[in-house]
């Protein structure tokens, strides 16, 4: 008998809830479940697949749980969280701004993460190429574990173990990866429009020569999983470049890179990973390959619709968990518009799977992160990303259980990866304080949790006054914006600077359709109000005010609980 990878040692078990552990059984046999040498439950299992549902536990530390011959070790059982998403959640403590400090001081026993194998299509574990990495085990949080774990969930989880309460993050994430790769493709079939993400990825198949395409890949996976492969990658994530910068770096580690595959996939040419076909001749030469063979997408690509769902996400559902944090969109800013119905799809399938498994877990709250501001990086650029994000706040807004934070102080001009990932954390887990542990020892329904929202605009002569939902204590912080990043005005493409009006970073106003000069705008703050003041507002026949909806911006107004404001668009016409 075997249990799924996700139940070893030192894993954390959701307290208070009954638990759903499976497994495969050689024979039908009878199983007796204990903890710490005392009996919790009888049953029968059959041959193949089974489960089996344990009673609700109560909080403990390094216990031992027997399920039948099986004995698994220094088993906490506390609160248990889902870090889902692309590489911002992915980001790893040692690339953060304060990730060295952070790793020397890492020692909490009890603060355990399990990172998901990023695995994307059937016989590629098998494989073995990216055995080095920490995955499938529970790590505890120490000084020899931490550097590689998900910064987000790490700081995520610190707030949590504020009130010694054992804690468990299980990671599972995949940089540059749409939401579709991460659901049941079924999900996708459901809408007229999300089944573009289905057409347009058969469209690339159709184009590929699939027999050299899979043998390509076959060639370089040696490669791109090595820890040389990650040393270019390791550079650039911990660091910020100027475009120009990146470039040179990136060819430079491409050359070096290419190489490397060359000689360490020279025996894998023609053996073809089981879950795909084997193509009529394997042979292709290595001198013919370009970056566009090597980078292809494909049948088996971590972006193909469905794949992640199918490798990573089924390999933890139905696990006993309180709810997930999420951080992604990135990757699906060219499909801005249909963000909302994406992510909320996600939710639903995710919802329905774990519910399914486990009929405990009907609840299964989100809390997740709207996409900080970003400039350009390796050829990418925010442009779309306003309109991700204020699909973002309609997720927030129209499903329920959702809960989205505010990043919109924390932006990378140059880099689509913000270095400092502890407010992030930080934020995620006041959200969870506030809306999912009402009423418990790890609740506090007074806290202000919330970023301030925009809920109203009026005109009073040459005065605009917004008022904000959650701004109590709004206040506006005094910076210098001759920088971003480290980098200089002059260093900066002018289409990247956003606007500053009266001291406002990000905000624009717009009198009859023009943007009013922002050194002839005046800024104050009244309570939870902006007042905003500027000449000819009186006699204008339309206002509106834009905040934080450009591409790059860095907001320097927050509530008392030093939350940055969302964006915002307010217009108003006036009565004449």
């Amino acid at each position: 008998m075997e249990l799924a990878r996700i139940f070893c040692d030192c894993m954390v078990l959701q307290r208070n809830m009954p638990l759903v552990v499976w497994g495969n059984s050689k024979k039908p046999r009878k199983l007796q479940v204990k903890l710490e040498g005392k009996l919790l439950m009888e049953t029968e299992v059959g041959e193949g697949v089974f489960s089996l549902t344990l009673p609700p536990l109560e909080a403990a530390e390094n216990v031992t749980l027997e399920i039948g011959e099986i004995c698994l070790r220094h088993v906490d059982v506390g609160e248990v969280w889902i870090a889902g998403g692309q590489s911002n959640m992915e980001f790893m403590l040692q690339y953060t701004s304060d990730g060295e400090e952070e790793i020397a001081r890492a020692q909490d026993e009890h603060l355990r993460m399990y990172t998901v194998g990023q695995y994307s299509f059937a016989g590629e574990r098998e494989e073995g190429y990216k055995d080095w990495n920490p995955w499938d085990c529970w790590l505890p949080y120490r000084t020899d574990t931490a550097a590689e774990m998900s910064a987000v969930g790490v700081y995520f989880a610190k707030e949590l173990r504020k009130k010694g309460i054992p804690v468990g993050i299980i990671n599972c994430t995949w940089g540059g990866t749409s939401a579709s790769a991460w659901m049941d493709s079924t999900y996708l079939k459901k809408d007229e429009e999300l089944r573009s993400y289905l057409t347009d990825f058969q469209k690339i198949v159709d184009r590929l020569d699939l027999d050299r395409y899979y043998v390509v890949k076959k060639m370089v996976r040696p490669g791109m999983a090595s820890r040389e492969s990650r040393k270019m990658m390791d550079v650039i994530l911990k660091h910020t470049f100027l475009p120009q910068e990146l470039n040179r770096i990136m060819m430079q580690g491409a050359a070096a890179e290419g190489g490397a595959q060359a000689e360490d996939s020279a025996e894998a040419r023609t053996e073809i990973p089981s879950g795909m076909p084997a193509p009529a001749d394997g042979g292709v030469d290595l001198s013919t390959l370009t970056i566009q063979d090597i980078m292809a997408v494909g049948p088996g690509d971590p972006n193909e619709p469905g794949a992640l769902y199918e490798n990573m996400v089924k390999e933890i559902i139905g696990y006993g968990a309180r709810g997930v944090i999420w951080y992604q969109g990135e990757t699906d800013d060219k499909k801005a518009s249909m963000y909302g119905k994406l992510f909320s799809s996600l939710i639903a399938c995710w919802r329905d799977a774990w519910k399914e498994k486990n009929a405990a877990m009907e609840r299964m709250p989100f809390l997740f992160v709207q996409l900080a501001p970003f400039g350009t990086w390796r050829g990418d650029t925010g442009v779309y990303f306003p309109e991700v994000r204020r699909q973002q706040e309609w997720v927030a807004k129209h499903v329920p259980d959702t809960f989205m934070i505010s990043s919109s102080d924390y932006g990378n001009i140059f880099d689509v990866h913000p270095k400092e990932k502890a407010p992030l954390g930080q934020r995620l887990a006041l959200l969870a304080e506030k809306y999912v542990y009402a009423g418990t020892e790890l609740g506090d329904e007074e806290i202000l949790a919330d970023a301030p929202e925009a809920a109203g605009m009026n005109v009073t002569g040459d005065t605009v006054t917004i008022s904000f939902a959650f701004g109590e204590g709004l206040y506006l912080r005094e910076e210098d914006f001759s920088r971003y990043n480290g980098f200089e005005r002059k260093d900066i493409p002018e289409d990247l600077l956003p606007p500053v009006s009266g001291g406002v970073n990000g905000l624009a106003l717009m009198i009859d359709g023009k943007e009013f000069p922002g050194d002839e705008v005046t800024c104050q703050i009244q309570k939870d109000q902006l007042v905003i003041t500027a000449a000819g507002i009186s006699s204008a026949n339309q206002i509106r005010v834009e905040f934080a909806r450009t591409a790059f911006y860095k907001v320097n107004l927050f509530n008392r609980a030093d939350l940055p404001a969302k964006p915002f668009v307010l217009e108003i016409a006036a009565e004449r």
